[in-house]
């Protein structure tokens, strides 16, 4: 993840990050894994000192930012065959009270305890099975 921040701080291109996730997939899938990738939900960060956060503004709440990061994945399974992208954005967006549910996400970022064991019990298990057994 320091890297991703890195190279967008640096301005690398979403050529770049295409390239690495690529790579990254290619390698992994020698191994025998199976490889699945998973969209990101938007970012919208709540000032909260308590969980050691820097004041605002955020870069990761720049408008369309995560839609850029999404582009990534969703690239690499257009080019590597095998390749699965669970839509997990989607699936939050769809839940009750929506995306930015604070109960949900606290920080506006990070899914808290509850959802997460929804999500994967409902959905991210689920569907790993299912491409486990492809």
């Amino acid at each position: 993840m320091q890297r991703w921040s890195a190279a967008a701080s640096a301005g690398v291109g979403a050529t770049t990050a295409s390239t690495s996730c690529e790579h990254v997939t290619r390698v992994v899938q020698r191994t025998g894994a199976k490889v699945v990738w998973t969209t990101a939900p938007t970012w919208r960060p709540v000032y909260n000192p308590a969980l050691f956060m820097g004041k605002p503004p955020y870069a990761e709440a720049r408008p369309g930012r995560s839609d850029r990061y999404n582009a990534v994945p969703a690239g690499v399974v257009g080019v590597v065959p095998n390749v699965t992208l669970l839509d997990l954005a989607g699936y939050i967006r769809g839940q009750p009270g929506g995306e930015f549910d604070p109960n949900h996400r606290t920080d506006g970022v990070h899914l808290t305890l509850e959802p997460t064991d929804r999500v994967a019990a409902d959905f991210l298990g689920p569907w790993i099975v299912a491409v486990g057994r492809t």
